[in-house]
């Protein structure tokens, strides 16, 4: 019986320790030499389906005003999706916005890449997306130019100096995602800036890569 014991007690504290939620919204498995697999969630954070939850933050200087409103003029790029958060701001390059959820939106540690829909009108203004890392660092990561016209998915890899790590084995740990920031591309006086937005996505890799077992052997 104590052998037993003694053989049973390493497994289960390892799996104590490497536990991973195995129940993510998608799970997308890729082959990684012979003898790993690694895994990637795709998380919903936002589908912008929702009126008055995403607001406009700006200085309330004269010349300068913008809304947030949720919009189905044209039609969403998501199958089964009707509506997008719709971003009108008068502004310049002095003063942009920041386009904010009512709460920061909690993604888990091992972010590899944000993704997200932008109807484009053409115009050469600047978009950025604001994160607090695991250890609680403010970064801006730009999410380029909107210089087209329509509907594009915009993908935005996460660089090294954000800190994905989680504090330690026994508590993953989050990456907050604090909202978008949109600068014009008006020099001094301000002008009108639109965008649309969809489908906000979270891709992230666990922070343990489970073996593949081969079952035929």
């Amino acid at each position: 019986m104590s052998t037993l014991i003694r053989n049973i007690f390493p497994v289960c504290f390892l799996l104590t320790i490497l536990k991973v939620s195995l129940d993510p919204p998608v799970l997308r498995a890729q082959t990684a030499g012979n003898n790993a697999v690694k895994i990637e969630e795709i998380s919903t954070l936002a589908d912008f389906e929702t009126a008055g939850i995403w607001t406009l933050k700006y200085r309330p200087v004269p010349g300068i005003s913008g809304t947030a409103r949720i919009s189905d003029l044209v039609a969403s790029p998501i199958p089964l999706s009707r509506h997008y958060l719709s971003i009108s701001f008068t502004g310049s390059r002095v003063g942009g916005s920041a386009i904010l959820p009512k709460e920061p939106l909690s993604i888990r540690s091992g972010l590899r890449t944000l993704r997200f829909w932008i109807y484009g009108f053409g115009q050469p203004d600047e978009l950025y997306v604001d994160l607090l890392d695991t250890i609680k660092v403010r970064h801006r990561l730009s999410a380029g130019r909107l210089n087209f016209t329509g509907w594009k998915m915009i993908m935005v890899s996460i660089p090294p100096e954000v800190c994905r790590r989680p504090p330690s084995v026994r508590w993953e740990g989050k990456i907050e995602f604090l909202g978008f920031y949109l600068i014009p591309h008006f020099q001094e006086k301000p002008g009108l800036s639109r965008l649309f937005l969809d489908q906000l996505e979270a891709v992230v890799r666990p922070s343990f890569l489970a073996p593949e077992i081969d079952w035929n052997q």
